[in-house]
């Protein structure tokens, strides 16, 4: 389930679903991840009309992908897959130095602001932690509830929590 981080500074990056397009007629089902509808959620990036990368798959998309494999007998494992949609364009300071982030980084290079090797950076202080801690954001288990199928979000933060 492809899941887009928006910065490489760990302070600033959200976790967040997109989509191809904010319109679409015609659909089987109308999509939605929490609260959030085709028509509010950020658009992937594209390059030359050419779209950088497919959507997230909607809620009863990855309900209905759970109750197939079950089905079968089989156990399954989902997560979000972070994919960072940052594209050449972009105007973000990096924390690396450079003047902008590189373009379509991998996830594994968010980091503290400055980051580590770099002046003032935050690396081994508290200041760190808390870029962590805002990286991780502040759901929890009791900001979800259940209904047969349909799981509620009720938290304000797009954390990777």
């Amino acid at each position: 389930m492809s899941w887009f981080g928006t910065d490489l500074r760990a302070d600033y990056c959200a976790f967040v679903p997109k989509v191809e397009v904010g319109n679409r007629l015609g659909e089987s089902r109308v999509w939605s991840v929490g609260s959030i509808t085709r028509d509010t959620a950020e658009l992937v990036s594209s390059t030359d009309d050419v779209l950088n990368f497919g959507g997230t798959p909607d809620d009863q998309s990855v309900v209905d992908a759970i109750i197939a494999i079950k089905s079968r007998g089989l156990n399954l494992t989902l997560y979000p897959f972070v994919l960072m949609d940052i594209p050449s364009d972009n105007t973000l300071p990096s924390p690396y130095g450079d003047e902008t982030q590189s373009a379509f980084p991998w996830r594994g290079r968010i980091t503290c602001n400055p980051a580590i090797g770099e002046t003032d950076t935050a690396d081994q202080t508290a200041l760190a932690t808390a870029h962590i801690n805002a990286l991780m954001g502040t759901s929890d288990v009791s900001d979800f509830s259940i209904n047969g199928t349909s799981v509620h979000w009720t938290a304000g933060d797009f954390g990777y929590r």
